[in-house]
């Protein structure tokens, strides 16, 4: 707990989320060719770990002005509806992701309309064999859960290019605006993210959001807390958050000291959303840690979700840090994805 570690790579990757999303806007601009948009039934966003949370944002964030439906699929396989009137949108920050790799392939078997995200490897390799357009993720970047803006961005360039995401562009820059003004005060040290870091230290954290930015959000912090600070760390989402699971708050089943909640809100949530987060951290304050909530700033979905998001990966580095553990390793699931067999 008390070794000195140097986390300022990852911490300058993650503040270059702004830049990210500038340099990923152009990169998909610059693409010559994306498939036609008409005649779509449903789009499929390919992806896991880092990848599947850009994903989600396709599906959680933006998808509810797309006229059509949205899948995010993680895994080995395909949907069995998957053909020539889906889109299939593969991400993959490597390009190495063999299930990823192996669920592209059958896309392009079944006929489907494909774009593909990646920095390059085999799934690169496979796309521009098989004439599909590829949108280059910048590569210079320390490990893929600090790509985010690089990963997110290009699917809803693609996406405005095939007339089905109309203003992506503006959305973006008008989200830009604020990650930079936000992510100069976190770095700054001004926004309060060290101090729920130290209140979350010695705690297992559960993440609840509710909507399509707060749930996408609470993904995000989940999976950064667990790969940066190498802590135990849920994700849960509202409303079912205030169901079966409110119960297992009770002061009879609960460790006090064990589990603290993170309330992450922002102004596109339904009114009655807002006042279920209020009575569920009224039900349970006694019976964790503590309950905290992060409001998100900024104007619009997409500059709410990047501004909760770029929050809790400074409050990852700031517990990596307090932990006294490298935010970068990730020794566990290499080892995993080390014994797996080809």
């Amino acid at each position: 707990m008390n070794r000195k570690v140097d986390n300022s790579a990852m911490y300058d990757a993650v503040a270059s989320l702004p830049d990210q999303i500038d340099e990923a806007i152009e990169a998909a601009r610059q693409v010559e060719v994306v498939p036609n948009g008409e005649g779509l039934s449903s789009i499929v966003v390919l992806g896991s770990g880092a990848s599947g949370v850009a994903g989600e944002l396709v599906s959680g964030v933006v998808g509810g002005f797309l006229p059509l439906p949205v899948v995010v699929h993680k895994g080995f396989g395909l949907p069995s509806f998957v053909g020539p009137d889906t889109l299939v949108i593969a991400l993959s920050f490597s390009g190495e992701a063999e299930e990823t790799l192996q669920a592209t392939e059958m896309a392009t078997d079944a006929g489907a309309r494909l774009v593909v995200c990646t920095t390059g490897g085999a799934l690169a390799r496979y796309a521009e064999g098989n004439d599909q357009c590829v949108i280059p993720v910048a590569d210079d970047i320390i490990a893929s859960r600090a790509a985010l803006g690089a990963l997110s961005v290009p699917p809803l360039i693609a996406l405005e290019r095939m007339g089905l995401y109309p203003g992506a562009t503006g959305y973006l820059a008008s989200a830009l605006t604020h990650i930079e003004a936000r992510r100069d005060r976190l770095v700054a040290g001004s926004s309060g993210a060290r101090e729920l870091a130290e209140a979350l230290a010695d705690t297992a954290p559960v993440i609840m959001g509710g909507g399509g930015p707060g749930r996408v959000a609470a993904s995000r912090w989940k999976s950064q807390l667990n790969d940066n600070a190498k802590m135990p760390a849920f994700v849960s989402a509202f409303p079912e958050a205030t169901h079966s699971e409110a119960n297992s708050w009770m002061e009879a089943s609960a460790d006090r000291g064990a589990f603290s909640i993170v309330h992450l809100r922002h102004e596109d949530e339904h009114p009655k959303l807002w006042q279920r987060f209020d009575l569920h951290a009224e039900a349970v304050a006694d019976n964790v840690s503590g309950v905290h909530s992060v409001v998100a700033q900024g104007e619009g979905r997409l500059a709410q979700f990047f501004d909760l998001a770029l929050y809790g990966d400074f409050v990852s580095l700031h517990l990596a840090d307090i932990r006294g553990v490298e935010a970068s390793p990730l020794p566990v699931a290499e080892q995993i994805r080390g014994g797996v067999a080809s």
